[in-house]
């Protein structure tokens, strides 16, 4: 009955000393976060610059301009660097340049790339070929961007997607707007192409 007793309470002493140590590991600490400290943990999470700031809307337009295309596009948008400077990617990468716009939520993506010498036109092109081959989810037409003869893919199913593809000389560019409202896709696709000229 004695060794009962005192196994009980042997027991019961790990069975608390373990709830004491467990309790006092799992409490929050009070540590407060510079905000320098935060920017530094969010860009280790995230791969890129953290914003923890909100700014208005802005009205307009903004014109981008590189060695390979310019175009203007809202000045409401949020340049979307998710490439760090000097990232090469795949071969043949000239220039890439993408926006974010949060309401409505709309992304835009435009690409140059030297031509792959296995794509002697833009239906070669292995972007506009899997679009090509998939008539029930994309409708496909012609349109002339920067006097330039391109393929453009539209869906409307399982999120928009407004897609072009064109060759001019030895570069080809892909050009790529994506969001969840189809008219809105399409308006922000149809506003920078319109501007859109390659070199």
């Amino acid at each position: 009955m004695k060794g009962r007793v005192i196994l009980i309470i042997i027991v019961g002493s790990i069975l608390l000393a373990s709830y004491l140590v467990l309790s006092k590991i799992n409490q929050p600490t009070n540590i407060n976060l510079s905000d320098n400290q935060k920017k530094y943990a969010l860009q280790h999470v995230l791969g890129r610059p953290a914003v923890l700031s909100v700014t208005p809307d802005k009205e307009g337009n903004v014109t981008y301009k590189s060695s390979y295309m310019q175009f203007s596009y809202p000045a409401r948008a949020t340049i979307y660097n998710y490439r760090q400077a000097g990232y090469k990617g795949s071969s043949g990468l000239l220039d890439t340049f993408s926006i974010d716009i949060k309401v409505p939520r709309l992304i835009f993506s435009i690409e140059a790339f030297d031509k792959p010498v296995n794509v002697a036109s833009v239906s070669d092109y292995p972007g506009a070929r899997l679009r090509h081959d998939q008539p029930d989810l994309y409708k496909e037409s012609k349109l002339s961007i920067s006097g330039v003869d391109a393929l453009v893919y539209t869906k409307d199913k399982e999120g928009a997607e407004k897609s072009g593809f064109l060759i001019n000389g030895d570069r080809l560019y892909t050009i790529s707007s994506t969001g969840t409202d189809p008219e809105e896709v399409n308006k922000l696709f149809d506003s920078i192409t319109k501007t859109l000229v390659v070199y």
